[in-house]
């Protein structure tokens, strides 16, 4: 499932994100997520799914991806693609059940963009939670998501999240 967190600056979005990223990590050690809030080496280990580079191969008319380095390199591909493209890219081909991005959007183009929630479309098959902050409208267009934005408590500090409907989802992105 893909869920999309909007809303204003400073509301307590990345923060929540942050709380889930945390959770997750008290686990066994295995590391069964991939998030752009941590420094990405971490995630050095985790290897790549092959459908997943055969996917981003197709969408990106690349001859082939080369995976022998930590990040993923095009191989003659018909578009010069960013740096910040391709760390987003990296992380969403490794072999793992979740992923939680803070603003993807951060450094990309629109075509990027536009590239990026495709491949986050077909990707979702592969993940049990996909969790993306952003105030990117591209994402707001996506299909077969849930849509939530956050309340903090000012004195607790506490997140809380709340859905928003169909209806209200272009009211609330900033």
């Amino acid at each position: 499932m893909i869920k999309i967190i909007i809303g204003q600056n400073a509301s307590g979005k990345t923060l929540y994100l942050d709380n889930v990223v945390e959770e997750m990590s008290q686990g066994d050690g295995e590391i069964d997520f991939v998030t752009n809030l941590a420094d990405q080496h971490i995630f050095d280990h985790v290897p790549f799914l092959p459908d997943k580079v055969e996917i981003l191969c197709e969408i990106l008319q690349a001859e082939r991806v080369d995976t022998s380095s930590v990040i993923l390199t095009p191989v003659e591909s018909p578009v010069v693609l960013g740096r910040e493209f391709i760390e987003i890219i990296t992380l969403l081909c490794k072999d793992v059940k979740a992923v939680y991005l803070d603003e993807p959007e951060q450094g990309l183009s629109e075509y990027e963009m536009s590239i990026l929630c495709t491949l986050i479309q077909y990707f979702s098959r592969f993940f049990e939670e996909i969790i993306i902050v952003t105030h990117s409208e591209l994402f707001v267009q996506m299909v077969n998501c849930r849509y939530f934005t956050v309340v903090m408590d000012e004195k607790t500090a506490d997140v809380e999240l709340i859905q928003v409907s169909e209806d209200d989802k272009f009211e609330i992105i900033d």
